[in-house]
Order: structure tokens, then sequence, then C-alpha cells
């Protein structure tokens, strides 16, 4: 019981913190200038990824597309983690 528990929390420690890393690494790579976005029009990838809300001047804010994308991808990544570190824990 202890090792599946164990395994849950690093999967879901890992998806935080890679989807947290990715928000604060995302705008600083992909979005270089919030301002471009009001005269010019968001390639394929932005628009996907990002939402233009009203409220936050039309500057690009995470949509929910990424942050689920990121939280699958680090769910994934702590699966793997998780089951090399508690491989060479348990066995």
């Amino acid at each position: 019981m202890a090792y599946r528990a164990l395994v849950y929390f690093i999967c879901i420690l890992a998806g935080l913190v890679i989807a947290f890393a990715s928000l604060m690494l995302s705008d600083m790579i992909m979005i270089t200038d919030e301002c471009y976005y009001h005269t010019h029009k968001p390639n394929f990838m932005i628009s996907i990824l990002y939402d233009f809300p009203s409220w936050n001047g039309s500057h690009p804010v995470p949509g929910i597309f990424f942050m689920a994308l990121m939280a699958i991808w680090g769910t994934a990544l702590g699966w793997y983690v998780a089951g090399i570190k508690i491989r060479k824990t348990y066995k």
C-alpha cells in the first residue's frame, strides 16, 4: 500500500512542478513581447497554447489546453521517475 501511495505522490508532485516550471519558462521562451500580438496575428502554436483575454489587455495567457498538456507531461514524467526510484528502493 505504501508503494502505491508513494508512486501517486511522486506523480502528482512532478505534475505540479512541471506545470509551474513550464508556466514560468514558457513566457520567457515563447512570448518575448506580449504587445506584439496587438497588431499581429498569433501563429498556430501560440493560438492553441495561449488565450488572449480582454481582462489582460489581450496579452497571451496560458490556456486550458496548455495546462492540461503540461500536467499530463509532468505526471508521465513523474510516473517514469517514480518507477525508477522506487524499483531501486524496494527491490
